[in-house]
């Protein structure tokens, strides 16, 4: 099957989804309780399209390592030139480093389920979000020779 025709399948699903989801809630608001119970359908619909559109899951602290993880703040990175963040490998598909970055930086990390690296220029007071997949990853933050950037933790972006 070729990309085209996936897509179209995937179309299609999604707007039987949403076409049941309407159904359902038409039937609810009409007060009509004939035929399949229509909550436990909905909710059947909802928990399903939850699972294909929602967010990512977070990385946990504890999948983190750094050298530049301060000591007295462990959801705190001080950067002093550069810095390599480690993210722990997992069964998780994709997962989302969450970050406020407090400094203008730079970042760069291998994009999920490929060998493309990204790189990108973030602005100072910025929240971001870094898709990793389940392999053990690397993100190098780099602030500048001779400069110190802070970044924290953060857990939506």
């Amino acid at each position: 099957m070729g990309n085209g025709q996936k897509a179209a399948v995937l179309g299609l699903a999604v707007l039987v989804v949403l076409f049941g989801l309407v159904v359902a809630n038409q039937r609810r608001m009409a007060g009509n309780t004939s035929g399949p119970d229509v909550d436990k359908v909905q909710r059947l619909v909802e928990r399903a399209f939850d699972r294909w559109v929602d967010d990512p899951a977070t990385v946990d602290r504890s999948q983190l390592d750094a050298d530049c993880f301060a000591a007295e703040r462990p959801d705190r990175l001080v950067v002093r030139g550069s810095c390599t963040l480690w993210v722990a490998a997992s069964d998780t598909r994709i997962r989302m480093v969450r970050l406020h970055i407090h400094n203008a930086i730079t970042v760069s990390s291998r994009a999920p389920q490929s060998d493309v690296v990204v790189d990108d220029e973030i602005g100072a007071d910025k929240d971001v979000s870094i898709a990793v997949d389940g392999k053990r990853e690397s993100i190098a933050l780099v602030c500048g020779f001779g400069k110190t950037c802070l970044i924290t933790l953060s857990g939506r972006s």
